[in-house]
């Protein structure tokens, strides 16, 4: 057994926590859409709270809807980061059906640093808080991140077919995406399915301003 292998089996837990909490704020620094997958599974899966605190962040700075449910859940947590962070992200993620999740963690919430953190998620869901720059609209139009050629190719080809027109062609190249990285194949398809109502923000003042 050569040192290094050693060092790494030995390594003490901590080490292997800081390695996940440092992936996840690369994710969410750098807002990539391609990894929300990985950063929900963790939550969902992790027992520190600390990791699931972080993975509310990066779920929240990459709006991933799919984790809303998640999110609602966490805002009873006995652990105070994951409450705050959930909150938070919830405000985020700016889904009407969480106000009221929201405003039963205020009634019952002790801890002031989560109330003020349960407060900014309720302005944000008001119709004069969560109208955002047309530039981040934009960015959020553009298909999730990845250096993969073969998956940039099948991304290509998917954005100039149609529905009613090559429905088949669209069912086997989604397919083949998510053979190949599922992962990005579950960014690609969350991102696919709320495309539709970014394009449609573009255009509506009371949403976008810029």
């Amino acid at each position: 057994m050569t040192k290094q292998i050693r060092k790494t089996r030995e390594a003490p837990t901590a080490s292997g926590l800081g390695v996940k909490l440092q992936r996840l704020y690369g994710i969410g620094d750098a807002r990539r859409m391609e990894e929300s997958g990985y950063a929900l599974r963790l939550m969902r899966e992790d027992h520190n709270a600390e990791v699931v605190a972080r993975c509310a962040w990066v779920l929240g700075r990459l709006r991933h809807r799919d984790a809303h449910a998640d999110l609602v859940a966490n805002l009873t947590n006995p652990v105070l980061a994951v409450r705050k962070w959930s909150a938070w992200a919830l405000g985020e993620l700016g889904l009407e059906s969480a106000r009221s999740h929201l405003r039963q963690a205020m009634d019952r919430e002790g801890n002031s640093e989560v109330r003020s953190s349960i407060g900014g998620a309720l302005k944000k869901l008001n119709f004069d808080s969560t109208r955002i720059h047309k530039k981040e609209v934009l960015q959020a139009l553009r298909s999730p991140e990845t250096k993969d050629k073969e998956i940039l190719h099948l991304v290509s080809r998917l954005g100039e077919l149609s529905w009613a027109v090559d429905d088949k062609e669209i069912v086997k190249l989604r397919s083949l995406m998510k053979d190949r990285n599922p992962s990005y194949f579950t960014a690609y398809m969350s991102w696919f399915q709320r495309r539709p109502e970014l394009m449609a923000m573009l255009d509506d003042k009371r949403k976008v301003f810029g």
